[in-house]
């Protein structure tokens, strides 16, 4: 387990496996809390069956001043970190898997499919690009615009600074969602709802 600034390591115990992915666990926490170590039980199980797996901390909401679009900028950071820093010291494969939980679901998604984005795209482009090759997404939104024109938390207005009746609100809500960006080319993608969740339901 080596702690890389804002990233925590979990490499499996054999050694990396060939072909194996590097996973990227992005945690929950209503963008105003959680850290890396939420899913060290998960990174750690991930790491004992073979995957080499990062468990991040991005930027949170602090004092209602909006975090956004920082963290999905440093999810592409960390893609950036694997493919180059990450693949010459630690041998870690530049094929790449994000799953996220809650908040993080809805920000690792977003990463996942806005390719090319000068947005969220704010460092050099490593060797392999910053596109992703698979994506699972537990409890998220995906379509924030559509998704306020029925009901939007407080947590997601302060993660993104304004309501989506400001001007520039349904921008703002449009670039935030993944759904924005989906195409044929978005990677494999598996997305998790819980029935009775109450924040984030499967028609969210």
């Amino acid at each position: 387990n080596s702690s890389q600034n804002f990233l925590d390591l979990y490499t499996p115990p054999e050694g990396v496996p060939v072909l194996s992915p590097t996973i990227v666990l992005v945690h929950g926490g209503s963008y105003y809390s959680g850290s890396k170590t939420d899913l060290g039980t998960m990174a750690q199980s991930l790491a004992d069956r073979g995957y080499p797996t990062i468990s991040m901390d991005y930027m949170l909401v602090v004092d209602d001043g909006p975090s956004y679009p920082q963290p999905i900028r440093d999810v592409k950071n960390v893609i950036r970190w694997i493919r180059t820093a990450g693949a010459t010291q630690y041998q870690l494969p530049g094929q790449i898997v994000l799953v996220g939980e809650s908040a993080g679901s809805t920000i690792a998604a977003t990463a996942a499919t806005a390719n090319n984005s000068p947005v969220f795209e704010t460092l050099p482009v490593p060797p392999g690009g910053y596109a992703v090759d698979g994506l699972v997404g537990m409890w998220g939104r995906y379509d924030l615009v559509w998704n306020a024109s029925l009901w939007v938390p407080k947590t997601v207005i302060h993660y993104l600074g304004l309501t989506i009746y400001a001007p520039t609100g349904p921008q703002v809500y449009a670039e935030a969602s993944a759904i924005t960006y989906v195409s044929r080319c978005s990677p494999p993608t598996r997305l998790r709802a819980a029935a009775a969740d109450p924040l984030a339901s499967v028609r969210d």
